[in-house]
């Protein structure tokens, strides 16, 4: 009888089922902000999150259990700005994101373009 090493395999299906029912329901979750989620390897991720007009004060990162949630609430301009074109949506928002069990440690970067290329130097 021989024996077969499905590991590997495993690796990559293993909770499937869970993959495909938030697969299912994506539709109808949130939209905003938008966000991609990249593998670099079998144990690296990366989610990166378009957050035009947040400051990093505005944000909040926390894992809670395996759960990696992050809220943004913008705060308001101190004074009234009259839009010609408003394109960018600054509404408040909260993520979830469900890390595996192993998720070992955790690097959160925070980039920002420099002040030169902004128009509000803060």
């Amino acid at each position: 009888m021989r024996n077969y090493d499905l590991s590997p395999l495993l690796r990559q299906w293993i909770g499937f089922d869970k993959l495909a029912s938030a697969l299912q329901t994506a539709g109808e979750s949130q939209s905003f902000p938008p966000y991609n989620i990249e593998k670099s390897d079998d144990n690296h991720y990366r989610i990166t999150l378009a957050l035009a007009g947040f400051r990093q004060e505005d944000l909040d990162i926390q894992l809670e259990g395996t759960r990696l949630v992050v809220k943004g609430t913008p705060q308001q301009p101190e004074k009234e700005t009259t839009w010609l074109h408003q394109g960018l949506v600054s509404q408040a928002f909260s993520l979830s994101f469900t890390l595996a069990d192993q998720h070992g440690g955790l690097r959160r970067d925070l980039h920002q373009w420099p002040a030169a290329y902004r128009s509000d130097p803060q």
